[in-house]
C-alpha cells in the first residue's frame, strides 16, 4: 500500500473531495438541527412539514424522471430495431442481385486451394527426389 507522500495528487484528490463533502454535510446537518431547536414549536412544525413535502416531491419527480428515461430508452430501442429491419430489407435484395460469393463459399474455396497447393508441393518434392 502506498504512503501518503508517494501518492500523486490525482490519487489523493478524490479522497480529499469526499472527506470535504462528508465534513460539510456533517456541519450543515448540525447547523440545521441547531436552527430547528431555536425555532418556536409552531414554526418548527411548519418547517418540518415543508421539508417532508419537499422530500416527497423530490422522490415523486425522481420516480417520474426514471419512468421517462426508461420509456425513452424503450422507444430508442424500438426505433433502432425498425431502422435495422428497414436497412436489412433494402440491402438484402441488392446483395442477392449481385454476383458476390458468400463467406462460406470463400472459405470452401480457400480450403480447396490450400489442399491443391499441398498436393502440388508434395508432387514437386517427389519429382525432385526422383530426379
Amino acid at each position: 500500500m502506498a504512503s501518503k507522500k508517494s501518492m500523486t495528487w490525482r490519487q489523493a484528490l478524490p479522497r480529499q473531495i469526499s472527506e470535504l463533502q462528508r465534513a460539510t454535510e456533517k456541519r450543515l446537518t448540525k447547523g440545521w438541527n441547531q436552527v430547528m431547536e431555536m425555532l418556536p414549536p409552531a414554526p418548527r412544525k411548519t418547517v418540518k412539514e415543508l421539508t417532508a413535502n419537499v422530500d416527497k416531491m423530490r422522490h415523486t419527480l425522481q420516480k417520474r424522471g426514471d419512468k421517462v428515461i426508461a420509456e425513452l430508452r424503450k422507444r430508442g430501442e424500438t426505433v433502432r430495431s425498425d431502422v435495422q429491419k428497414r436497412l436489412e430489407g433494402a440491402v438484402t435484395p441488392l446483395t442477392r442481385g449481385l454476383d458476390v460469393a458468400s463467406r462460406s463459399e470463400v472459405d470452401r474455396l480457400r480450403k480447396r486451394l490450400e489442399h491443391l497447393e499441398r498436393r502440388l508441393e508434395s508432387r514437386s518434392a517427389q519429382s525432385s527426389a526422383t530426379a
